[in-house]
């Protein structure tokens, strides 16, 4: 306990919020995830929360599409810096923020409620506008939710001890998410791994709280983007004062 602590609140420090914020953000996945079980005692609520086209779907599809303009901006910060590895990294976030997007909302389907070709309708699962209803790809998006629940749960506390910044300048900031953020990314880890392993049956009340765990993930990956391309700024603002006051004296 006092080890979490430890590190929520050196995490807190490193990323410049407050140490009440970042508990507030940690805590947030759990308890939301928990008042969501008792909502389905009232389907209409339930539906209204985590069925298409409703708040968390929405609400996912937002974050996703933040995601992309701040992967775009720590693209751009990283041309700036001339790292040409920040570049690529975020370019691939970026890649991924905007297809997530896209995926989200049927490439604009579910708002132009234009028709499914022919062809697709074919080998969609469900009929939509999208990739991931088509053969085994759900299960590679399934697989890449785990893996990056896994990461982002698991890489403050790992580089504690690795400490990737010795071998690449800034790699903490652009690739280990702050202990805050960690619980955002257990909760889909914990889903994820729940429905592979125990609750492999597909059902509505299992299927639709998958809406949150969704909604989480964005979530996760939009806030540590934003949160990079703070924390980028501030070092480049810290930079130009040194520089100046250098060339001053």
């Amino acid at each position: 306990m006092r080890f979490a602590r430890r590190l929520m609140i050196k995490s807190a420090q490193e990323w410049g919020i407050s140490p009440s914020i970042a508990y507030l953000i940690f805590l947030a996945p759990f308890v939301v995830s928990a008042l969501l079980i008792p909502t389905r005692l009232d389907k209409g609520l339930y539906k209204l929360l985590l069925d298409e086209d409703q708040l968390f779907e929405w609400a996912t599809f937002v974050c996703f599409v933040l995601g992309t303009l701040v992967g775009l901006a720590i693209v751009r910060n990283r041309w700036q810096a001339r790292d040409r590895l920040g570049i690529i990294l975020y370019l691939l976030f970026t890649a991924l923020m905007f297809f997530s997007a896209g995926e989200e909302v049927s490439w604009g389907q579910r708002i132009f409620d234009f028709d499914t070709p022919e062809d697709l309708v074919e080998i969609n699962k469900q009929d939509e506008f999208n990739l991931h209803n088509i053969g085994e790809s759900l299960n590679l998006f399934r697989a890449l939710m785990i893996l990056i629940g896994l990461g982002g749960s698991t890489a403050y506390v790992l580089n504690q001890r690795l400490q990737i910044e010795r071998f690449w300048d800034n790699a903490d900031v652009l690739l280990v998410p702050p202990f805050f953020l960690a619980s955002t990314f257990l909760i889909v880890l914990a889903y994820r791994l729940f429905r592979l392993f125990i609750w492999r049956k597909s059902g509505f009340t299992i299927t639709k709280y998958a809406e949150s765990i969704e909604f989480w993930l964005a979530f996760g990956l939009t806030a540590f983007g934003f949160l990079v391309w703070r924390r980028l700024r501030m070092q480049q603002q810290a930079s130009s004062v040194v520089l100046a006051d250098s060339e001053t004296v």
